[in-house]
């Protein structure tokens, strides 16, 4: 920013609250939002500039209610109370911190000023608010002023806002709210910083710039350059807000903590957009350190096994996760931690970074890995199995992935990485190559061989006892061979299998060259023998021989032979045997198999049973109808050997491969014996076979129809016997399930059929017909037209079943035998309680007419616009009206109604009484109406007269009637009106008809000229003298009276007071322009005893605005020294330096009490005197 207050600037009178200046005269035209350039600005006290200069020393609104664009809720120049309380935003304005202050609340080093700085063609208009108060908010407004500033750039009209403090918000009676931005002349395009329109919000130490453009942005391009002008990087741009260009330069990085850069930003020119506008902004970019430590391990040379492991030192602003890079070969690690390591790395120059995911990056190149020129070699020795042998080995394990390797032990090559065959108690060098310069030496020593030979037997027993087929086998587990085995340590074999082997304990020994192991026992067990399982079926009943006997041998060798009872005997080479056709009873049973093992006596025994035979079922279906022979008897056996044969009460037998059925069978009680292939028998015993009773059909219920002629007749028959459900038929019809018929008079035959379809027959079932309905007209009476149905028709009725009803719709019915009905044709219905029905036809009622009324006659002439009321009388209960032309009718279902026709109009009433109707017209002639001419408008000065000029009728009336000289005159006059005024003119023709639409007419009043004095109201001492200074539009002045003035003829004269206390002087000052305008302005001079200054004795701060503030009254006085108050017990409450600054009755925001206060004050007289007084003053709540 630029210097906030300097000792040259134009400090501007802005010591009252919401004000704006008298006309600032740009020292250069500026360009703001495609519109010509303007020349003139005006300052807002309560922080904005603004290109309208109608708003001149007028109200500058508080109120910060809605965002900009907008012209706010209210109007310029607000005068009354209720105006200023409503948001006013003027048109083309620079909203630096527009929020409601409050200059007149004085702080030490306030200042509003504007002033203009530099050279041509860069000078720039700087306005500043230096320590200012905001509204309301004393205390915040002391310890922290507001201070900013606009400045408005020459040539490229760039706008700059530097803000030191805006932190105190206006208290109570204002809104918190504060704009930075800007807004076109229209106030419809506007552009403010985020979260700053019409929002609360505080700033210290910022700055914004505005390039306020038309209908296209200005921007062309931003460049990044370094400080000695080289250009590093054109920007990207973009409009992510309307109104705001954000710019990146997204591939710069920074090789130092701290680097300084201009951006270079190029717009098109404002005023010409062919010159276009450079800004050069110089930034610093401090970038975040992130200290990377490295640490190596060398490799070997075979393969990769080397080793870099990161670790970052974490600061403030750096956060993971971090990725790790290691090149050459781009690994990557991406962590949370802090530390990663890279392993099986080979010998090489290694460069790695660390990312942050911030974007924070260090870097560590030239980390070298060597070759050690050797590897490592693991290796295993296995000692000799016993002291003297040659059989240790040492296993060696080269990295993977390398080689092929080569080896030597003790100078002699081997073939492979197992090296075998070595003595114990001995050491051998043992050499490893992986090529050329790179190999690997390991010294093996081998411990002599200080165990013994073991191992373990397995054996299988004999078959069974008196057989020597038993074996053992003998496995070493120590040791690497070649082996032999013995089983009395003298004879020795290679094989390790000895066979046909006796039942017994034996020992045996291993031999490996000269390592003998201890004997370890060994068991030979005499076998368990044959193992015998059986299994029977029994025979199929007691006397049959169909059982059966399964043995299953186990433990022997085949074939084998089976004897059954020392009777039958079978051979068999399979494990088991079944002997078939075998008798109930007990068996033993004897094997004996290829080895000539036997089953020991007694033997395996077995049991075969007898089977329980076989069962058998039966259904019985029953004779269908008495004294029938369809009965059955089926029967069903089940366990059995098929064929069967079946026998019905002893007769001859039947023969049936499964189930059999006896038919054709009466009612009786049956047997049935059953005989199975194996001869197994059942027999089924009391089957009783039934039959059902006889089927009869008694006398039926007869009912005759409902009416003569219906097939509403009812049979209904209730049957007996047979077997139920039944079915039934009439006359030979289909058959039905339900026991009634539908009939008509006549003679009948009923048959019914049970379920199992016996039948019976009833005959001569007679239905008889009852009376036919007869109906007749007895006599009719005519209907009136507003009686309703008071018409009537008589019938009499005859025949059918009485409880007749009648009906002359056929739908409602009555008893009575009388219709009552209207006018009309009708068919009359007749029904009797059967809901038996007969109609007469063309059945007239006729009509009585008793409507009336009285014809109208046409009515006198009517103006246009005028109403009048139309009747008809009539006896008529409706009636409607209308019109042949557009008109108003005001009740159109009325008799009497009030019409307002448009033009000559034939107006038509139809009217009703019940059934009756009518119709009648009335002409009406209308008048049209006068128009009414106001005559021209036109503008005058405040204070001045217009003569009005009307015409177009011989009578006037003007409204409103403020200012006329007669509102009733074609040409009054407006005399001496104090603001635009529009006026409406009515007038009446020779017809006595008045016009309907207003004549209008404005008078537009100038404004009185506005008329700023400072000082308007002071207090001096006797022959002070001092300059007054005016402000206003006027060029011709008069001061009046002109006592003490130095010339009463000039804006600006020097004023010498009365040259005794208590005068008091008061002036007026008339200013006037050459076309006439005038306006006044006044000032008052009181003559007080001084210098001096006078204290008031008592305050009442109760926030009613009268009395609230305890500040001393100057007289004389050039400046403060002090003004303190205390408390009762010496304390200090306030304080200040700042004329015309006083005492609110608070302490450190808090209300005091009630009570007396002591203070005292220091000032400076204008003539440089000092003066200092002391006392007291009550507080009252």
């Amino acid at each position: 920013p630029y210097a906030f207050t300097t000792p040259t600037g134009n400090a501007l009178n802005l010591n009252e609250d919401d004000k704006y200046t008298d006309v600032i005269d740009l020292p250069f035209p500026i360009c703001f939002y495609g519109a010509s350039p303007y020349t003139k600005i005006l300052v807002g006290s309560n922080g904005l500039l603004t290109f309208d200069v109608a708003n001149a020393n007028c109200f500058n609104a508080y109120k910060i209610d809605l965002p900009i664009p907008s012209a706010g809720t209210g109007a310029p120049c607000a005068i009354g109370a209720g105006e200023k309380q409503l948001s006013y935003y003027p048109r083309a304005s620079i909203m630096g911190a527009y929020v409601d202050l409050d200059p007149g609340q004085k702080i030490v080093g306030q200042k509003i000023e504007w002033r203009l700085e530099g050279t041509a063609p860069f000078r720039r208009f700087v306005a500043s608010w230096n320590n200012i108060a905001v509204y309301g908010n004393p205390t915040c407004s002391q310890n922290n002023p507001t201070t900013f500033q606009i400045v408005v750039n020459e040539g490229t009209s760039v706008i700059e806002v530097f803000i030191a403090t805006r932190v105190c918000a206006p208290g109570s009676g204002s809104t918190t709210n504060a704009i930075l931005g800007i807004q076109n002349w229209d106030r419809t395009k506007a552009v403010t910083v985020p979260g700053r329109n019409a929002t609360d919000w505080s700033a210290q130490k910022e700055g914004y710039r505005f390039v306020p453009s038309g209908a296209v942005s200005r921007f062309l391009r931003a460049e990044l350059l370094d400080y000695n002008g080289n250009l590093l990087e054109t920007a990207a741009a973009s409009e992510t807000t309307p109104g705001f260009m954000d710019i990146q330069f997204p591939n710069r990085s920074f090789n130092s903590a701290s680097e300084k850069f201009i951006v270079r930003t190029t717009y098109s020119g404002e005023c010409n957009s062919a010159t276009p506008v450079v800004v050069m902004d110089t930034i610093t970019v401090n970038t975040g350190t992130m200290p990377l430590n490295v640490t190596a391990t060398n490799s070997g040379c075979a393969v990769g096994s080397g080793s870099i492991k990161a670790n970052i030192t974490l600061v403030s602003g750096v956060t993971g996760p971090y990725t790790y890079t290691l090149n050459p070969g781009a690994i990557s690690i991406t962590t949370n931690d802090a530390e990663a390591t890279f392993n099986n790395l080979v010998p090489g120059r290694y460069t790695l970074s660390v990312t942050s995911t911030n974007g924070c990056t260090s870097i560590k190149p030239d980390i070298e890995i060597l070759s050690t020129g050797t590897f490592d070699v693991p290796f295993t020795v296995n000692p000799p199995s016993c002291t003297g042998a040659q059989n240790a080995s040492v296993t060696l394990t080269p990295p993977a992935g390398g080689g092929p390797y080569t080896y030597r032990v003790n100078g002699s090559p081997r073939p492979s990485n197992v090296i075998t065959g070595l003595s114990g108690d001995a050491t051998y060098q043992i050499d490893i190559t992986a090529g050329p310069g790179c190999s690997a030496t390991i010294i093996a020593t081998v411990p002599k061989g200080n165990g013994t030979l073991s191992g373990y037997a397995r054996t299988t027993n004999t078959t069974c006892a008196g057989l020597n087929n038993g074996t053992v086998t003998l496995f070493p587990t120590t040791g690497s061979g070649p082996y032999e085995y013995s089983m009395d340590n003298i004879n020795w074999q290679s094989s390790n299998l000895f066979e046909n082997l006796a039942p017994g304990s034996y020992s045996a020994w291993i031999k490996e060259g000269p390592c003998v192991s201890n004997a370890f026992p060994v068991m030979v067990d005499e076998g368990g023998g044959l193992i015998l399982s059986g299994t029977t079926t029994p025979a199929s009943c007691q006397g049959v021989n169909n059982g059966t006997v399964t043995i299953v041998m186990q433990n022997g060798t085949a074939p084998f032979t089976v004897a059954l009872n020392a009777g039958t005997v079978l051979t068999t080479a399979s494990s088991s045997v079944t002997f078939n056709n075998v008798a109930t009873g007990s068996y033993n049973v004897t094997v004996t198999d290829a080895n000539g093992c036997k089953t020991s006596a007694p033997g395996y025994s077995v049991n075969v049973g007898a089977g329980s035979g076989f069962t058998a079922t039966s259904s019985i279906t029953n004779v269908s109808c008495f004294n029938g022979a369809n009965g059955s008897i089926a029967v069903t056996p089940a366990g059995g050997n098929t064929p069967y044969t079946f026998s019905l009460n002893a007769g001859p037998p039947q023969a049936a491969a499964n189930a059999y059925t006896f038919n054709n069978l009466a009612a009786n009680t049956y047997a049935v014996l059953i005989r199975d292939a194996v001869g197994c028998t059942f027999n089924l015993s009391n089957l009783q076979l039934t039959q059902p009773e006889v089927l009869a059909i008694p006398a039926p219920s007869v009912q005759r129809p409902l009416c003569a002629g219906e097939n509403s007749g009812v049979i209904v028959v209730n049957p007996t016997g047979g077997t139920a459900p039944y079915t039934y038929s009439v006359n030979g019809s289909a058959f039905q399930t339900s026991n009634t018929f539908k009939v008509a008079a006549g003679n009948y035959t009923v048959r019914v059929l049970d379920s199992k379809n016996c039948g019976a027959t009833l005959n001569n079932i007679v239905v008889n017909d009852p009376p036919v309905l007869a109906a007749t007209i007895a006599a009719t009476a005519n209907a009136t037209c507003d009686g309703g149905a008071d018409g009537s028709i008589e019938v009499t009725a005859t025949g059918g079943s009485s409880g007749y009803q009648y009906s002359a719709d056929g739908t409602t019915f009555q008893a009575s035998n009388i219709l009552r009905v209207r006018q009309g044709t009708y068919t009359v219905y007749v029904k009797d309680m059967n809901d038996c029905r007969i109609s007469i036809p063309d059945v007239v009622v006729g009509l009585t007419n008793t409507l009336t009324f009285t014809p109208q006659t046409d009515p006198a002439p009517v103006c246009e616009g005028t109403s009048l009321t139309l009747q008809v009388n009539s006896n008529a209960t409706t009636y409607t009206w209308s019109a042949n032309q557009p008109s108003l009718i005001s009740s159109p279902s009325s008799p009497t109604t009030t019409v307002q026709p448009q033009g000559n109009t034939l107006f038509t009433v139809n009217m009703q009484l019940g059934a009756c109707s009518a119709r009648d017209e009335v002409a009406v002639q209308v008048l049209p109406a006068p128009v009414a001419n106001a005559g021209p408008g036109g503008e005058i000065c405040f204070g001045q007269n217009f003569q009005l000029q009307a015409g177009g009728g011989i009578r006037y009336e003007w409204t409103p009637q403020r200012y006329l000289s007669d509102p009733t005159s074609a040409n009054p006059q407006v005399i001496e009106p104090e603001r635009t005024t529009t006026y409406s003119l009515t007038v009446t023709d020779a017809n006595q008809c008045r016009s309907l639409i207003p004549g209008q007419v404005t008078v537009r009043v100038i404004p009185p000229i506005k008329v700023n004095i400072a000082p308007a109201d002071t207090v001096v001492y006797a022959g002070a003298q001092f300059q007054y200074r005016v402000s206003s539009a006027g060029t011709n002045y008069t001061w009046t009276p002109s006592t003490g003035l130095s010339n009463p003829n000039i804006a600006n004269p020097v004023m010498t007071a009365p040259g005794y206390d208590g005068a008091t002087v008061q002036f007026k000052r008339e200013v006037s322009t050459d076309a006439g305008c005038k306006g006044e302005g006044s000032a008052i001079v009181r003559v007080y005893k001084g210098p001096d200054i006078y204290v008031a004795n008592a305050f009442s701060p109760n926030n009613d605005g009268k009395n609230d503030v305890f500040l001393p009254f100057p007289v004389g006085i050039r400046e403060i020294g002090y003004f303190r108050v205390f408390n009762r017990w010496g304390q200090l409450m306030f304080s200040t330096k700042t004329l015309r600054q006083g005492w609110d009755g608070r302490f450190a925001g808090v209300e005091q009490p009630t009570g007396v206060y002591t203070w005292m004050i220091e000032a400076i007289t204008e003539d440089g005197r000092k003066i200092a007084k002391k006392g007291t003053v009550t507080l009252i709540r």
